[in-house]
Order: structure tokens, then sequence, then C-alpha cells
């Protein structure tokens, strides 16, 4: 599927002052997360409209269109659910001065438990089974990862971690995507950093993401495309080919219907270089086929 042939390449996304040309649309909606155990749900962020935090952090049901906040306040990305039904997130201290913390909050919104007190942790990540989380410790050089238990207790300091949009969803590796490409790196060996695996020939600076699909197979994205690495042949697909116009981010994928959901962003010019900027949830098959927008009711 090729989607360059639907959207233009945008020259300049910032004035001579740096500043965006393209403005958020409201309601916005981003960052999704299916829920483990259920495919028929999934948690997002949700603004809607800009008047800045608090946010809401929304569970959805794509069948039967329920839906109930599980966090108001002022969070950073990316929200992650685990298989025990608990949701990580790193929050805001609007009481203290340490920044952001790490955060858990059971799926029906109760319970909200402190797991870290340093501040500056972000994104994040629970493996497989949700007795263990990583997240990345902020404003160290290089830059650091803590494994803690599902309690934040501290288990090792590391140096690959999942980074903004990156998924631990295998028995021991970690990928991550970046403007770069596909990265893959084992967070429990402190002997080896990452190693790409995949390379993008547009480097454009990107928030991509990347998510397992199973122990060989990836999906992620970037500016130019949505692409699926695998591991046993070395072979990497672009899926489907964007532009910074129109691009997908963020994916998560629900292997109980061989589904994945991504964050789009869609920049439509109003007025000679300036214009919207649109952000919704949209559902697809892994080859790119069958996408649909996820119309949110509230």
């Amino acid at each position: 599927m090729n989607l360059k042939e639907q959207c233009e390449e945008i020259e300049s996304l910032v004035d001579l002052q740096g500043m965006p040309l393209f403005h958020q649309v409201y309601p916005s909606y981003g960052v999704p997360c299916f829920n483990p155990n259920n495919p028929d749900e999934i948690i997002f962020f949700y603004a809607k409209e800009n008047t800045g935090p608090p946010h809401k952090l929304v569970k959805y049901n794509l069948s039967n269109k329920e839906y109930q906040t599980v966090y108001e306040g002022q969070f950073g990305i990316r929200p992650r659910w685990s298989k025990k039904g608990w949701i990580l997130l790193s929050l805001w201290n609007e009481l203290g001065n340490d920044g952001f913390n790490i955060w858990k909050i059971k799926e029906n919104g109760d319970s909200l438990t402190q797991l870290t007190t340093t501040g500056n942790c972000f994104f994040p990540e629970w493996n497989m089974e949700g007795d263990r989380f990583i997240y990345e410790l902020g404003n160290v050089s290089p830059t650091k990862f803590i494994i803690a238990n599902q309690n934040g207790e501290i288990i090792v300091t590391t140096m690959v971690g999942v980074g903004s949009g990156g998924s631990w969803q295998h028995d021991s590796l970690i990928v991550n995507a970046n403007f770069k490409g596909l990265f893959l790196g084992n967070p429990l060996n402190n002997f080896h950093d990452y190693e790409q695996i995949s390379s993008v020939e547009n480097n454009s600076q990107s928030l991509g993401g990347a998510e397992w699909i199973n122990k060989n197979e990836i999906i992620w994205s970037h500016v130019t495309g949505i692409f699926l690495t695998n591991l046993e042949n070395s072979i990497t697909n672009n899926i489907i080919e964007t532009c910074n116009a129109k691009y997908y981010q963020l994916p998560t994928y629900a292997p109980q219907i061989d589904k994945v959901v991504f964050q789009r962003i869609d920049r439509v010019k109003t007025n000679n270089e300036i214009g919207d900027l649109f952000t919704g949830l949209y559902m697809m098959n892994l080859d790119g086929t069958c996408e649909e927008k996820i119309e949110i009711i509230e």
C-alpha cells in the first residue's frame, strides 16, 4: 500500500523561529495500548481541547463502545497494560519538584500506586509476565534504564531499554524504533548495547515505535512508512509508504485477532504553509490492509 500517492511531502513544519506551522485539532487521541487479556479493549490518551492538563487516560471497548476514564491528570507517554491487569504511567508530581515518577493503576481505575521516588523516570514498559518493568532514568549520561519488580523494587541498572516507543514483549529482547531505524537489545546483558537491525534512508525526526508480533517478527513505524522485520531471515518489508503529511506511530498489537492499532498523524494545509494537525487511532491487518479509523463515542 502506498500512502505517498495520497499525500504530498511538506517542505517546512516550523517557521523561522522554530514554532510549528501545523496546530493540533481537538479532540485528539493517541498512544494506544491493547488489553493483553481482551482484544476488545484498548487504552489511549485523550485531550478534549487545548486547555493543557489535566488530560484523560481512557479505557474503550471496541465492540460495545463502553467508555471509562481510568486516570485524569498530567502524564507522559506511554501507558502500558500488563497481563495482571495493571497499567503503568509516568506521572507528574504537581506537589513537589521531582518531576515524573512511575505509577501503576488497576485497569478499573482503582489503587493508584507510586513505584518510583527519584524523579526523572520515563517510558515504563512491562515484561511479558507483568512481574517486572523497565523505565528510563533521565538527566544522566550515558542514558540508563532501571529494571524493577512489580512493586518498584530495583533489580538491576542496564544500558538497554525501551525508550519512548519500544517493546519488551519478548522473553528476553527489547526493540526500539527511532528516526534512524530499528534497534534490538538484551536489557539483562550489560556487555552489549543496541544492535541496529534495519535502517531507513530518510532520517527525518520520528517518534516511531515498535511492537513484537512474536519472538521473530516486529512491526515498527517511521515517518516514511510502516515496516515488518523478520529476525530469522533478516528481511524487512515496507508495508505502507508514508510521508510527513500522513504517517503512523506507536503500534500496539493484539495476537488474538491479529490486528495492530497505530496513532496516526495527519497534517492538512489550510492557508499557504500553515495548517491543522489531526491525531487519531487506526486499526489494520499486519499487511496494512483493511485500515479503519476507530471512532470514539463518549
